[in-house]
C-alpha cells in the first residue's frame, strides 16, 4: 500500500524560509504589484503571504511530505487558499496535491464576475501525488484570482507542491538545465546506435545519438549499481568510500555528490529512481529536493510520467533531474510479450522464462535447449530495452524546443549484463566489457556537435565533473573525473586510463584498460568479503572460469575470448596501475614484494607491537606461506609474479623488528622501501630489479564513517540478488 508521511523540516529550511519571507515582504513593500505565483515549498515561506497576493483560510506550515516513496517539500494546510495576480504571456499553471483523507480538490479561475473550473481531482489518502499542468495562455495579461479549494471528508491536511505559473522557460546559456538518464543493466552492444542488428532503441537513436555526441569507449567503475552510481554521482573511485570490512554499501555524508553541489549552486534537483537499492539508506539521494523511490522496482512508465510532471512545474528554473530506469534488470517480463514470448523471437516454444535468470546464475538450473533458450532470453532482454526506449522517447518528445535548447542531456548505463558471454549470467561478478563498457551519449543543442562519435576512452566518474562544468561551477578539488565537454567538441587530450573493481563478496578483482589493451586481475584466494548462500555459488563458478591474470587486445579480440600470453611493457604498466589503485584503497600495514626473481624465495620475519587478529593475502599463490605466532609474523614468498604480499590490520601498531633473507643471502639494504611505518626509520629504495615495499595506511576516513546497514537496505540488496539468502 502507498504510504504518506508528514515530517517537519530541519532548522536549515526554516532559516531559509525566514530569509525568503523577508525578501518577498521587502519586494511587496517596494511596490511590486504583480509578484509571480511560484513556490516549491522549500524556497518560499507561508509567512510571506501576509505581504503578498496570497490568502489562506487556515494556518499553513512548511513540511517534508512523502507519498508513495516520493518526498517533496510542501505547504500543508487544512483549508483552501488563493492567489491574485496577472497571467503572463504563454502562462502555464502547474501544481501537485495530496491529501491525508479522501475528498476532492478543485482549482478554479475567477476574473470579474466569471468563474472557470480549471481542474477537479478525486483525492485518496493512499494515492500518489497528483500533478497537473494547465495552459492559461488564453488569459494572458488578465488580472485573475486562482482558487485552490479542498473538499475533504474530515478536517484532514492537504499538501501542495509545487505550484507554479509562468511562461515556457527562456534560454539561459549561463545556467543550463541538466538531465541525467541512466538505464540500469543496459549493455552497450544492444543499442541501435552502437550497431546492434535489432532496432531496440529507435527513440534513443533519433533523439540522442543523431542529435549529439556518442562515446564509443566509456567505462563504468564497477559492474553493479551501488558502487557504479556512487562513482557516477561523486566523481570518485567507489573503492575509496564504499564497503569496508562490514560490507556495508552506504555512501558516507562526507562524500560530496553532484546533486548536493548543484543544489547549493541554486539548481532545482529531483531524482526518480526505479531501482530500490538507490533508496535513501544508500546515501545516494542526498541533495535532491524531490525523490521518488519504491521498495520494489518501478517500471519505465512510472519514471517517465513522474519526470514529465516535475518538468512541467520546474522547467522555468535551472534544474538537475536524474532519471534511473531499471527495466533491463531481471526478471525480464516486458509488457509487450505474447504468451511470454518476445516479438523478437516469436517462434520460441520452450519453458524458460525471464524470471529464471537468478537460478541460472548460481547453477541451480540448466538450459534444456541451450541455443533456443539463450535466444529466447536474449530476446526478452531486448524487449525490456525497447520498452524503456519508448518511454524515454515520450519524455524527450514532450520537452519544449526552448527547454531542449538550454538542456544538457547525458544518457548512460550503470553497468551491463552477462548473457552467457563468459559462461555466466547476470552482473556484479566479472569485469568483462559486457558488464563495464557502457553507452554514453551527450546532447546539448547548439553547444555540442551533432551525430559525432568519439573513440577516446572515458569513464563514468567523468560525468559529475561534466555536469558541474556545464553549469559554470568549479568541481571540488578531490573529484577525480575530467569534464567530457572539451573532448566532445573535438579537442585532443591525454588518454584516460579506465579502472574498475567488482567491490563485492568473494575474491578481489580489478581491471584497467588503455588504448587497445585491457588487463583483469583476479586475486583467487583473497576474500574481499565472506561469500555464502547464492553468492557463494557464484564465487565458486568464478573460480572455475576466471584466471589470475587475463590480458586482451580489444581491437583484435573485442569479445575477450583469447587472452594474450606475452606481457608487453604496456601491459606491465596496466598491471602496475591496478595495484596502485587497489593498494591505495586498502588500509593496514602493507608488506608487498615487487618483481621477485623467478626461482628465488623471500623469507621475512617481523615482530609487531601487537598480535594481528586477522590478515589478508594479496595475490599470494599456492606455494607461498604465512605463519603468525602471537606477535611474530613469518612470510615466505616465491618469485615470479609482479606483485604479492600481505596486509595486516592497523591494530598491530608498530613494527618493532624486521629481518629478511633472499635465498641464502642476507637482506640487501638498498632493496628496502619503507613508507610511514611506525617503529622503522625510512629508507629510500634503489628500486632496481625487485624490491620490498612496506607501507602503513591508516583506516580510510570515509570508510570509517559508513553507517551500519539497516534492514531496509539489506532487503533491497537481497531483492536484486546482491546478497545471499542467509545474509
Amino acid at each position: 500500500m502507498t504510504t504518506h508521511r508528514f515530517r517537519p523540516l530541519g532548522p536549515f529550511y526554516h532559516r531559509l524560509a525566514a530569509v525568503l519571507a523577508t525578501c518577498v515582504a521587502a519586494l511587496a513593500l517596494a511596490g511590486c504589484s504583480d509578484p509571480a505565483l511560484g513556490f516549491a515549498a522549500d524556497r518560499w515561506s507561508p509567512d510571506a503571504a501576509l505581504a503578498g497576493p496570497f490568502s489562506f483560510a487556515s494556518a499553513v506550515r512548511l513540511e517534508a511530505v512523502e507519498v508513495g516513496g516520493e518526498q517533496r517539500q510542501a505547504w500543508v494546510t487544512v483549508g483552501s487558499w488563493s492567489w491574485r495576480g496577472r497571467i503572463p504571456e504563454n502562462g502555464r499553471l502547474a501544481f501537485g496535491v495530496h491529501a491525508s483523507a479522501s475528498g476532492r480538490a478543485v482549482v478554479r479561475l475567477r476574473w470579474g464576475s466569471r468563474v472557470e473550473v480549471l481542474e477537479t481531482l478525486r483525492l485518496e489518502s493512499h494515492h500518489s501525488w497528483q500533478d497537473r499542468v494547465i495552459d492559461l495562455s488564453d488569459h494572458a495579461g488578465r488580472r485573475v484570482e486562482l482558487e485552490f479549494l479542498a473538499r475533504l471528508e474530515s478536517q484532514a491536511t492537504v499538501a501542495w507542491s509545487p505550484v507554479t505559473l509562468g511562461p515556457p522557460p527562456p534560454a539561459s546559456p549561463d545556467r543550463p538545465n541538466l538531465l541525467l538518464i541512466v538505464v540500469d543493466t543496459l549493455r552497450r552492444d544492444r543499442l541501435t546506435s552502437y550497431g546492434y542488428e535489432r532496432d531496440t532503441t529507435p527513440e534513443i537513436d533519433r533523439l540522442l545519438a543523431r542529435r549529439g555526441v556518442v562515446f564509443e569507449r566509456a567505462y563504468a567503475q564497477a559492474p553493479w549499481t551501488t558502487p557504479s552510481v556512487a562513482s557516477l554521482l561523486s566523481s570518485r573511485y567507489p573503492g575509496e568510500f564504499l564497503g569496508g570490512p562490514r560490507q556495508v554499501f552506504t555512501v558516507a555524508d562526507e562524500v560530496d555528490l553532484v546533486s548536493e553541489h548543484l543544489a547549493a549552486a541554486g539548481y532545482r534537483t529531483a531524482a526518480f529512481l526505479g531501482n530500490p537499492i538507490l533508496r535513501p539508506p544508500s546515501g545516494l539521494t542526498r541533495g535532491f529536493e524531490t525523490v521518488l523511490t519504491s521498495p520494489t522496482m518501478l517500471p519505465a512508465e512510472a519514471i517517465s510520467r513522474a519526470g514529465e510532471g516535475w518538468l512541467a512545474a520546474h522547467g522555468a528554473e535551472p534544474f538537475f533531474l536524474y532519471l534511473h530506469y531499471i527495466d533491463p534488470h531481471d526478471p525480464w517480463t516486458p509488457p509487450d510479450l505474447d504468451g511470454g514470448v518476445s516479438p523478437y523471437f516469436p517462434e520460441y516454444r520452450g519453458e524458460v522464462s525471464g524470471a529464471d535468470v537468478p537460478a541460472l546464475r548460481v547453477g541451480a538450473m540448466e538450459l534444456a535447449d541451450p541455443v533456443a533458450d539463450l535466444a529466447h532470453l536474449s530476446a526478452l532482454y531486448d524487449s525490456e530495452i525497447a520498452y524503456v526506449d519508448r518511454w524515454i522517447g515520450r519524455l524527450l518528445d514532450g520537452l519544449s524546443p526552448a527547454l531542449l535548447e538550454n538542456t544538457l542531456i547525458v544518457f548512460t548505463a550503470d553497468h551491463g549484463e552477462e548473457l552467457l558471454d563468459h559462461q555466466g549470467w547476470g552482473h556484479a561478478s566479472t569485469l568483462y566489457d559486457e558488464l563495464v563498457r557502457v553507452p554514453l551519449i551527450l546532447r546539448w543543442d547548439g553547444r555540442l556537435p551533432v551525430a559525432e562519435r568519439v573513440d577516446d576512452q572515458v569513464r563514468l566518474l567523468d560525468v559529475a565533473t561534466t555536469l558541474v562544468a556545464a553549469a559554470g561551477e568549479r568541481a571540488p578539488r578531490h573529484w577525480q573525473g575530467k569534464s567530457l565537454l572539451p573532448i566532445a567538441r573535438g579537442e585532443k587530450e591525454t588518454a584516460r586510463l579506465a579502472f574498475a573493481s567488482h567491490l563485492h563478496a568473494g575474491p578481489r578483482r580489478a581491471m584497467a584498460t588503455l588504448g587497445s589493451l585491457k588487463m583483469i586481475l583476479f586475486d583467487r584466494d583473497a576474500e574481499r568479503y565472506p561469500s555464502d548462500g547464492r553468492w557463494g555459488e557464484v564465487v565458486a563458478m568464478d573460480r572455475r572460469r576466471m584466471q589470475r591474470r587475463e590480458l586482451y587486445d580489444l581491437e583484435r579480440d573485442p569479445r575477450e575470448r583469447h587472452p594474450l600470453t606475452a606481457v608487453s611493457p604496456s601491459a606491465s604498466r596496466l598491471e602496475a596501475a591496478i595495484h596502485r589503485r587497489l593498494l591505495g584503497e586498502l588500509p593496514g600495514f602493507q608488506l608487498v614484494a615487487h618483481a621477485l626473481p623467478v626461482g628465488e624465495r623471500l623469507t621475512l620475519t617481523a615482530r609487531l607491537a601487537a598480535s594481528p587478529d586477522a590478515w589478508q593475502p594479496y595475490f599470494l599463490e599456492a606455494g607461498d606461506r604465512v605463519t603468525v605466532d602471537s606477535n611474530r609474523l613469518r612470510l615466505e614468498i616465491a618469485g615470479g609474479e609482479p606483485v604479492k604480499g600481505i596486509i595486516l590490520p592497523v591494530s598491530v601498531g608498530e613494527v618493532v623488528a624486521l629481518e629478511a633473507r633472499l635465498g641464502d643471502a642476507s637482506w640487501p639494504a638498498d632493496r628496502l622501501s619503507i613508507r610511514d611505518v611506525p617503529g622503522l626509520a625510512e629508507q629510500e629504495s634503489a628500486r632496481q630489479d625487485w624490491y620490498l615495499e612496506l607501507r602503513w595506511r591508516p583506516d580510510n576516513r570515509l570508510l570509517s564513517k559508513v553507517p551500519s546497514a539497516n534492514q531496509e537496505q539489506l532487503d533491497n540488496l537481497r531483492q536484486l540478488g546482491y546478497l545471499g539468502a542467509g545474509r
